[in-house]
């Protein structure tokens, strides 16, 4: 889509991964906020909010490395700088789906998003 802009195929584009590029200025359209998703049992299930040291502690099943939400979880953790107990890392949902369900961690998804 950048390229498209700057053959001027495009005047607008909307993409979800903004590439740098001089040529052309990227303003935010929208931001997704992250939500924790676990099990019904799981202590966090009953929780308005939960801290990211908490998070930290508990095993946590990632989406693959190329995942924009994978970036932005890293991202929240490395601000913090904490590491995470990663477990699992994997781009099949339904596999997250299941794992999550049985109690085996949690999983970080965008807001609106595609959820696991």
């Amino acid at each position: 889509m950048t390229n498209s802009l700057l053959e001027l195929k495009n005047e607008v584009a909307i993409i979800a991964k903004p590439r740098d590029n001089p040529e052309v200025e990227f303003i935010p359209f929208s931001q997704e906020e992250l939500v924790t998703i676990v099990a019904p049992f799981h202590p966090f299930a009953h929780k308005g909010e939960v801290e990211v040291e908490d998070l930290a502690k508990e095993p946590l099943i990632m989406k693959e490395q190329r995942s924009g939400t994978r970036k932005k979880v890293e991202t929240l953790f490395s601000e913090h700088d904490i590491r995470p107990n990663v477990v699992m890392e994997t781009s099949n949902s339904e596999f997250i789906k299941q794992l999550v369900a049985r109690g085996k961690g949690y999983f970080v998804s965008s807001e609106g998003g595609s959820r696991a």
